[in-house]
């Protein structure tokens, strides 16, 4: 089951990386872009990511990197609060918490620790 799961991860992971090969391929084509401006827009990302340039503004560096290539967070999030909507469905039809040993709930806290800090980031 786990190794089902594994296969299917990677061949999803295949496919976004050719359709992101063939995406980029035909922007610089039609557009006339030469390669090297990957290499610019990506050492101005990791500015806008560590600050530099920002000095002066009272910005969190993730906003300026959110700004800067223009990604929407709220569909993001509904997608997470649906996803976990269905996984506490199917976690409190299969049992109660009461039942969760403490490995479980520790792993819980942490798997909500994690969406927290994903929110933080993603707002």
């Amino acid at each position: 089951q786990f190794q089902g799961y594994i296969r299917i991860c990677a061949i999803v992971v295949v496919a976004e990386l050719l359709a992101d090969w063939i995406k980029h391929s035909f922007i610089t084509k039609f557009n006339i872009l030469k390669a090297k401006v990957y290499n610019e827009y990506s050492l101005l990302l990791a500015g806008d990511f560590t600050g530099i340039g920002h000095e002066g503004v009272n910005l969190d560096h993730s906003h300026a990197v959110v700004k800067r290539i223009g990604f929407a967070q709220l569909p993001l999030v509904c997608v997470c609060f649906r996803f976990l909507r269905e996984a506490g469905k199917y976690a409190m039809t299969n049992q109660s918490l009461d039942s969760f040993s403490f490995g479980s709930r520790v792993c819980l806290i942490a798997a909500l620790w994690g969406v927290m800090l994903g929110l933080k980031i993603a707002l």
